[in-house]
């Protein structure tokens, strides 16, 4: 026989074996009564009990059981103990009496900080209920957490202003007609205190000032209405001169105070002079103290409604006002101290 014809035999029989050993396993797994795999061996567990093998399709999808570990050494007992993971619970469902137990298990008299620590856990656990309990506030969210709170008015303490008003005879009647028209406060909500007296001239505004001074602390504002009856006894210059001068001497030696002055109003009657000559003067004092406001942190008022020819603001004297006049006066007074209280406040 050829070399080729031997390995062609060769070939068949070792196909032929495979086709036989194939009909054999599958004729015996035909003639089996039970066609699932064959009982597996039995193993043996720590408790010294056999076990079977089962599928992972034949485990049940229950929560594992803890295995009962009475019968183990005391060792290994241990060891499986600590190896168990630990079962988490809200702080909701543990109780007082659960906590309390824990603490006098470890330690039959308990520390001052663990008896703090009793405290706070069952302050914060009553709290929690009475949240619970009465639930979201009103006009709020259901949503609203425990460590919410709602704002608190703020009740800061409001300063009274205090004013002082210094001056001639204006100031002492517009004292009454003041009380008529705002009330005391000068209806500004503040402290005033008039201070006037008939014929004053410049010289007695800083003496008045310094007189009560002496008896209490000084003003907010300081309002000065006066130099009208100095015109024709003193010129234009030296009249001028004297009030910067004042001026500037109460503004260095208290800074926080606001001055207000008030310039001199037209009359129909002047005592001293010509009228004329008399009602220049007052128009130039006026634009200087306007000019030299700012040297002394000074706030002026002017009067430009208060014209001599006007019967119905003047007395008989030509000097004082009636009570329209007051009106006019005063007005302009309160709307310069109520612009600076609302700046300054």
């Amino acid at each position: 026989m050829s070399v080729d014809s031997k390995r062609s035999n060769a070939l068949i029989k070792t196909v032929e074996n495979r086709k036989r050993a194939f009909a054999e396993v599958s004729q015996m797994r035909k003639g089996s009564p039970d066609r699932s795999s064959p009982a597996r061996k039995r193993r043996k567990t720590l408790s010294r009990t056999a076990q079977v093998k089962r599928r992972y399709s034949e485990i049940s999808q229950s929560p594992t059981r803890i295995p009962d570990t009475s019968s183990l050494p005391r060792k290994k007992r241990m060891a499986i103990t600590a190896r168990r993971p630990a079962v988490k619970r809200p702080f909701s469902e543990i109780s007082e009496e659960e906590t309390t137990s824990e603490e006098e298990t470890t330690s039959e008299v308990p520390s001052p900080e663990k008896k703090k620590r009793r405290i706070t856990i069952q302050e914060s656990s009553t709290m929690i209920q009475r949240i619970v309990a009465a639930g979201p506030p009103v006009g709020r969210t259901s949503d609203l957490t425990s460590t919410e709170t709602l704002p608190k008015e703020r009740t800061e303490p409001r300063t009274v202003t205090k004013i002082w008003i210094i001056g001639s005879s204006y100031i002492l009647k517009g004292k009454r007609a003041a009380n008529q028209c705002y009330g005391k406060d000068f209806g500004l909500n503040a402290n005033v205190k008039w201070f006037g007296k008939g014929g004053m001239g410049w010289n007695g505004v800083l003496r008045c000032f310094y007189k009560e001074l002496s008896k209490e602390s000084p003003p907010d504002i300081l309002v000065i209405h006066a130099g009208g009856n100095d015109l024709g006894l003193r010129s234009v210059k030296d009249l001028s001169t004297a009030m910067k001068k004042d001026l500037m001497r109460i503004h260095a030696q208290f800074p926080a105070m606001k001055i207000v002055y008030s310039c001199i109003n037209e009359r129909k009657v002047w005592q001293y002079g010509r009228p004329a000559k008399t009602n220049q003067d007052r128009k130039i004092i006026n634009t200087w103290m306007k000019k030299a406001a700012g040297n002394f942190g000074c706030e002026v008022v002017d009067h430009p409604l208060l014209k001599y020819y006007n019967d119905k603001i003047f007395l008989a004297d030509g000097v004082h006002f009636t009570d329209e006049g007051n009106n006019i006066f005063l007005s302009s007074i309160h709307c310069a101290l109520k612009k600076i209280i609302r700046k300054h406040h």
